[in-house]
């Protein structure tokens, strides 16, 4: 059995419980799955390794919350009193087939008899990309994209004035990013581009500030405990162009950019630092995605969590305890 009390979750500004879970508990895997980083993921977990046994198999543990099996990730991690991992498969005996691969109890804080206890906890916290990869500069691109070409035998394409646009451009000589096509009154990318653009940096921001506030009230007498608590969490993304936020207070709110479920992540890193993201008239240079992700449209994801459990213990003989358990959750999505 692996423990993790609530000193442990709260101290870690996380988005969710999974994250406040990565690292603390051993043998306990949580991977990040085909959605990556996205504000609105959750994370697969799994125990102790493989467990499949074969085709539409899986090998996730049982998840239970306060005995009524849950989302992890629906839960505050402020309302935590502690997760207990169980990582046999010992634990089927207790907890029926389901719990094969394990079992995650996940207890919430209590009332406790005395005066009533106010808390209050909030942070603000800052996230950036990690392992972003570093990308020539445009002077750079255009020799290896030319000496490719001539390897397999054809025509490079930046002409000598193609590269010599592009080094003036970066000594700082030549304003105009673009050239125009005479014929076509249009202005030329790619090739007939001289920009200098780190895509990455164009599309991404550094350090951007999020923040959660939870608040809970506590108290009672010997025969009566209560506890009341909220939080609110407003997490925002990366996007430079666009954004991409989630929220999470009685429920949960995510919105981004219609695009970011198409091309954007294949072509981020595809684009040609020759192209700049805006023409010498200052409109989005067309095809470079930044018209896609600000008036593309919104993808916004509503979901509301609740759960009702009410338990009754009975004592018709001293030491002998009969427990009725009942619960219903509704989960209602837009």
């Amino acid at each position: 059995v692996g423990m993790v009390n609530s000193e442990v979750l709260e101290a870690r500004p996380v988005q969710n419980v999974s994250q406040a879970l990565q690292g603390v508990v051993p043998g306990l895997n949580l991977s990040v799955g085909n959605s990556g980083g996205a504000l609105d993921s959750s994370m697969s977990i799994n125990i102790r390794g493989a467990g499949t046994i074969g085709d539409g198999s899986g090998s996730s543990p049982l998840i239970l919350i306060d005995g009524i099996e849950g989302d992890l990730n629906s839960v505050n991690p402020n309302d935590i009193e502690n997760v207990s991992v169980l990582k046999d498969a010992a634990s089927a005996s207790i907890y029926g087939a389901r719990a094969a691969f394990g079992v995650i109890l996940v207890t919430t804080k209590s009332g406790k008899s005395g005066k009533a206890k106010v808390s209050y906890n909030g942070n603000v916290r800052f996230s950036d990309a990690l392992c972003v990869p570093e990308m020539m500069d445009s002077y750079q691109f255009a020799l290896y994209f030319n000496r490719a070409a001539e390897n397999a035998g054809d025509s490079g394409p930046f002409s000598q004035e193609a590269l010599d646009r592009i080094l003036a451009y970066q000594a700082g000589t030549l304003k105009e990013t673009m050239t125009m096509n005479e014929q076509t009154r249009k202005w030329q990318a790619y090739g007939g581009a001289n920009a200098n653009t780190d895509w990455f940096k164009e599309f991404y921001n550094d350090w951007v500030p999020s923040q959660e506030h939870s608040l809970s009230i506590s108290g009672g007498s010997e025969k009566t405990q209560y506890t009341i608590s909220g939080s609110f969490l407003d997490q925002n993304g990366l996007l430079r162009h666009g954004s991409d936020n989630f929220q999470r207070y009685t429920r949960e709110d995510f919105d981004r950019p219609s695009y970011l479920t198409g091309l954007f992540f294949h072509n981020i890193a595809r684009r040609w630092p020759t192209n700049p993201a805006y023409d010498p008239n200052g409109h989005p240079v067309d095809g470079m995605e930044i018209e896609q992700l600000e008036n593309g449209g919104k993808q916004i994801n509503q979901k509301d969590l609740n759960t009702q459990q009410l338990q009754f213990i009975f004592e018709p003989i001293k030491n002998w305890r009969i427990n009725v358990e009942g619960s219903l959750r509704t989960t209602n999505t837009n």
